[in-house]
């Protein structure tokens, strides 16, 4: 516990650099109050279902630099607080539909350096908020036209990929089909034309 600049007591902890393998449904029902949690260079390959269950409060977490390969569809489910989350430097390949559906406040999203080959239209479902997505340094080449159809105001990091082209229609990544768009990070990818 720490106090904050506001008076209040801010509830953290910090789990970093330890040795923990995996992180089981309700493992941190126990500290419902926490704020934020940093789990980065640990040993977790795997996040099951409804492992932050009954953490209101909980605003960032940071899984980074961890061995994780898989993230069960309801892992993060109903954590409405959560502004912040980063699965960046870990060996994801893939994730579910849905595997954020109900982190209502979720804006800075980072899963950077996974092994990420491709993404659907509905991995992203319900983050209407999410303003910051970085997917750079995957192995993505293929991604549907409506993949961020969900995030309608997006800074997104495609950088250092094997993209060239929109999976769905063809198109270079055709720009009609993501008007929301704030920004794209495009470099180091395999583009050969710029669409018109």
């Amino acid at each position: 516990m720490q106090s904050s600049m506001y008076g209040k007591a801010d509830f953290f902890s910090d789990l970093a650099s330890n040795l923990l393998s995996s992180l089981h449904s309700g493992v941190f029902s126990s500290m419902s109050s926490l704020q934020w949690i940093r789990l980065s260079k640990n040993k977790i390959k795997s996040i099951e279902s409804h492992a932050f269950r009954e953490m209101d409060a909980l605003s960032s977490i940071d899984l980074s630099k961890n061995l994780i390969r898989s993230v069960s569809s309801l892992a993060f489910h109903n954590l409405r607080s959560l502004v912040n989350l980063s699965l960046a430097k870990n060996e994801i390949s893939r994730l579910d539909d849905g595997v954020f559906f109900g982190c209502d406040s979720l804006a800075l999203l980072n899963v950077s350096r996974n092994h990420i080959r491709a993404i659907s239209d509905e991995w992203l479902f319900g983050l209407t908020g999410l303003h910051q997505l970085d997917l750079s340094h995957n192995y993505i080449s293929s991604f549907d036209a409506n993949a961020w159809k969900q995030c309608p105001d997006l800074r997104l990091d495609l950088s250092s990929n094997s993209l060239a082209i929109c999976l769905e229609d063809n198109a270079m990544l055709y720009n009609s089909s993501m008007p929301f768009l704030k920004s794209l990070k495009f470099r180091n990818n395999q583009l050969r034309v710029i669409p018109s």
